[in-house]
């Protein structure tokens, strides 16, 4: 017997937030990005999502990064400091650290405990 019970997908439109959903049955929207999501990653034990974007403030653009509980959806860390787009995010394989990508054209490593 196969199924999916148990499972957990992240789904993205051309909206603004990611959602988790399992089995297809959404569990959280997790809302604070101010423009689209770029990019969503899982921390190696499932327990945080990290996800960017372009954050917009009175006309001006910058990178935003958030980190999530991915059990109750709650926002556990906002992460400034990228001047453009967040276009991609790693978790280190210890999921202390977070690597991220952006528009502005440099890396970030920031503590993610």
């Amino acid at each position: 017997k196969m199924g999916f019970e148990g499972y957990t997908a992240i789904t993205q439109s051309l909206g603004q937030h990611p959602h988790l959903k399992d089995f297809w049955l959404e569990k959280f929207c997790l809302e604070g990005h101010s423009k689209a999501v770029t990019c969503v990653s899982w921390s190696p034990d499932c327990t945080k999502l990290a996800s960017g974007s372009t954050g917009e403030k009175d006309g001006e653009y910058f990178g935003e990064l958030f980190v999530w509980d991915s059990l109750s959806g709650a926002k556990l860390m906002e992460l400034n400091g990228h001047s453009n787009t967040v276009l991609s995010v790693s978790w280190s394989p210890d999921g202390t650290k977070l690597a991220s990508a952006s528009g502005d054209k440099t890396v970030k490593i920031w503590n993610a405990l």
